[in-house]
């Protein structure tokens, strides 16, 4: 009786110690992953299997005009959910549109940059399609280069890539990148999490077009997320993506306003390229993708018509 009393005490004991380093997880504030729901229309909000590797994907739908429409792909990225792209339904005028939920938690992700590249593939053969935009947005544009450089997309006409910069592209950009990187790679990831919401909550978002606002769509991602959102810019140092053996027309949006990533940092992904357009928004932030949605899907689609 004493020796099962001596390992009731230990079982418990072990149960409250995970217990409390659990509570470190979720700090006060922070939610558990929950996802707001919210009315997507005209989108229609799907969920697609890739047969070959099991992966799941979630995936907001646009038909476009007619059956054989050329297909856009967009791509958001960092603390965005991809309901960002909700005020971008005007690009189905010419395009059938599918924006997944990208980056998000896969096991395609090893630290390193080809990994978003790889996921984008995955996705784009669980849907089955052939692209002929791409457009990313922040994080997303990384993904969407190495999509195009890891594929031969014949079917490829052009390139979108907004409110980015391109990664290592200068010294000052690296410090920051990795400054930033190592700040959040350090944190638990509850206190991560519960960093990117407060961070969030605390945010003056654009007024927009649309019904629903950026709160309404924002929450915290699945562990471990964030922390492959910023090993890549960590573990690769100052490696560059080969942006110049990508030959289609690249159009480069950006705000004048951008905090997050600073209007010079457009002016290094212009020069990344062989063939780039850059058109600015004046009084615009890092969010114009879900405050002006419509205004740049027009200039999207009059640059590519």
């Amino acid at each position: 009786m004493p020796g099962t009393k001596k390992k009731l005490f230990k079982f418990f004991s072990l149960m409250l110690g995970t217990a409390i380093a659990l509570s470190g997880c979720f700090p006060s504030g922070a939610q558990k992953t929950r996802r707001p729901q919210i009315d997507a229309s005209p989108w229609t909000e799907k969920k697609v299997q890739n047969k070959s590797s099991g992966n799941w994907y979630r995936y907001m739908y646009k038909a476009g005009p007619t059956e054989d429409a050329p297909v856009a792909i967009l791509l958001h990225g960092g603390i965005f959910d991809n309901r960002i792209w909700l005020n971008f339904h005007r690009l189905s005028k010419k395009y059938t549109v599918y924006a997944p939920q990208y980056p998000d938690s896969s096991p395609l992700y090893n630290r390193k940059i080809e990994d978003w590249g790889k996921v984008v593939t995955d996705f784009v053969k669980a849907v089955n399609v052939s692209p002929s935009l791409i457009v990313g947005v922040s994080n997303g544009a990384y993904g969407a280069i190495e999509y195009l450089l890891q594929n031969d997309v014949q079917s490829a006409k052009g390139l979108v890539l907004i409110s980015t910069a391109m990664l290592s592209s200068s010294k000052k950009e690296i410090k920051k990148r990795t400054r930033m990187a190592r700040f959040a790679l350090r944190l638990s990831p509850g206190k991560l999490q519960g960093l990117v919401e407060s961070r969030a909550e605390g945010t003056e978002y654009a007024s927009s077009p649309g019904k629903v606002t950026q709160k309404d769509i924002f929450y915290v991602r699945p562990y471990p997320y964030y922390y492959q959102l910023f090993s890549v810019p960590y573990t690769q140092g100052d490696k560059k993506q080969k942006t110049h053996n990508i030959k289609l027309p690249v159009l480069i949006l950006h705000g004048t306003e951008d905090e997050i990533m600073p209007l010079w940092t457009a002016e290094d992904t212009l020069s990344a390229f062989d063939n780039a357009t850059l058109k600015t928004f004046s009084g615009e932030g890092h969010d114009m993708t879900f405050s002006i949605g419509p205004t740049l899907c027009d200039v999207i689609l009059e640059h590519y018509n």
